[in-house]
């Protein structure tokens, strides 16, 4: 009878660690007018349900808890969106991995990473942090993370909406829905631009299909909400 009682609080301790709490992100709906701009070759929203325009991007998922990380100090806790985007040309699977950064001092996300994606897109695990690290370069304050398609490399930057700007803060920044963050390449051409509802493409890069492009912005806006949803005014889960 004892060991039938110690049996119960195991199996309820294992439940505790195995359950994730479930939220989704919120894409506000968007109206029929595009934020545009008239050098754009395709422009549309974000949307969490139906497309309303041409070039709309669906991206529908859930952001999954996982409760065991709570417990791990040294990482922090780890987060996981896990869904779809959907264009005009198809639908693709995206998983998003992100763990908040354990040192309460510093206020930011300590690893996020992109998966699932198509093997055009390649990108290295990066932070997003409330302040720049002192031994980084100058050029590269402003810059969330690189990634490439095709082999031809890309920048994600964040762009300074005013001259006297804080670009050191990339967790205010992204949290901003006046941002606009670019996607440029190495020689600081800018391709594209997105902000919290809505992208632009200016150009569409050698050997790079737009679809492609649009992809790669779609999973970048799942970044910039996940960091809104963990790290702004409130966590509600």
């Amino acid at each position: 009878m004892k060991q039938k009682l110690l049996i119960l609080p195991a199996a309820f301790v294992l439940c505790v660690f195995s359950v994730s709490c479930i939220s989704m992100l919120k894409y506000e709906d968007s109206s029929s007018a595009v934020v545009n701009s008239p050098n754009a070759i395709i422009a549309g929203n974000f949307v969490s349900e139906k497309k309303l325009n041409e070039g709309d991007i669906v991206i529908s998922g859930n952001l999954h808890h996982s409760v065991w990380s709570s417990f791990l100090i040294i990482a922090g806790p780890r987060y996981q969106w896990k869904g779809i985007l959907a264009s005009s040309t198809g639908v693709q699977p995206l998983s998003v991995i992100a763990w908040v950064n354990a040192d309460s001092s510093l206020k930011g996300l300590s690893l996020v990473s992109i998966k699932e994606l198509p093997a055009s897109f390649k990108c290295k695990d990066f932070n997003v942090m409330s302040s720049r690290p002192s031994f980084s370069k100058p050029e590269t304050y402003n810059r969330l993370a690189e990634f490439t398609l095709n082999g031809k490399m890309f920048r994600v930057e964040l762009y300074p909406q005013h001259r006297f700007q804080n670009m050191d803060d990339h967790v205010q920044l992204l949290n901003s829905k006046r941002q606009t963050i670019q996607i440029v390449d190495e020689s600081g051409k800018i391709y594209a631009d997105f902000d919290m509802n809505s992208y632009r493409i200016y150009e569409q890069p050698s050997d790079v299909s737009v679809e492609q492009l649009q992809t790669a912005i779609a999973a970048f806006s799942v970044v910039q909400h996940i960091n809104l949803k963990l790290l702004g005014p409130a966590i509600v889960l």
